[in-house]
């Protein structure tokens, strides 16, 4: 039994393959249960998630009105999709002021 009114999985590692078992533990107990960042493909569940791309050319854009024009970044690996979407945020907010993208070691 679940002593909860409510759960929101904060863990970013969690396998979808668990998730889905998790979810579907919980569902008929009638626990509300809302996902941060991601969904369960062919599961009705309640998530939460945000526009990493623009939140990425958001950031690079409001460096770019105040003046800066050398803007670095840190990313993750691309084979997980926010970091391959923040990525293509920050490549296209530079690419839009005309300015180069530099590639650095370890990045494809």
């Amino acid at each position: 039994m679940i002593d909860r009114d409510g759960i929101v999985p904060l863990h970013h590692q969690i396998r979808l393959d668990l998730e889905n078992r998790i979810h579907k533990g919980v569902l008929p107990l009638g626990v509300p249960y809302v996902l941060i960042k991601r969904s369960i493909p062919g599961v009705a569940v309640h998530c939460v998630v945000s526009d990493d791309v623009a939140g990425a050319a958001l950031a690079v854009r409001h460096l770019l009105q105040i003046g800066h024009r050398r803007i670095g970044s840190v990313f993750g690996p691309t084979s997980i999709s926010i970091w391959r979407q923040r990525r293509l945020g920050y490549e296209q907010a530079l690419r839009e002021a005309g300015l180069a993208v530099a590639v650095g070691p370890g990045r494809t």
